[in-house]
């Protein structure tokens, strides 16, 4: 998979991939149930004008598009997808330092599956 123009990908901020990845899984219920995922997933409090700002960025760069018969589904549009994807294969690239010991499709499989909280 090739990766976007450097300018892009180093654009995206962890917020924002952390909504492509929650949306990937299950479309976010709107923006109060994005933020309590925010909340839920990183473990901190995520005042909703912080979500609502990540939202609205992503929704100007075409990354993601609200259904218009149902304000509280969300969908990553293709594009928003694999930027998602080359985003987070980066992230894992700089985690495994280039040695490709970490299996990328397997991670990414896992990051877009609900496993069960580890509290």
């Amino acid at each position: 998979m090739p990766l976007p123009d450097f300018a892009v990908l180093s654009s995206v901020t962890i917020g924002e991939l952390g909504m492509g990845i929650m949306l990937m899984r299950d479309g976010g219920g709107g923006l109060p149930a994005l933020g309590e995922h925010f909340s839920d997933y990183f473990r901190c409090h995520a005042p909703r004008e912080d979500v609502r700002t990540i939202y609205t960025r992503m929704v100007e760069r075409n990354w993601v598009a609200v259904d218009p018969a149902d304000a509280d589904h969300i969908t990553v549009t293709t594009a928003g997808q694999d930027l998602m994807l080359a985003s987070f294969t980066s992230l894992i690239r700089l985690v495994d330092e280039g040695h490709g010991a970490l299996e990328i499709s397997l991670l990414f499989s896992l990051a877009s599956k609900r496993l069960p909280d580890d509290d």
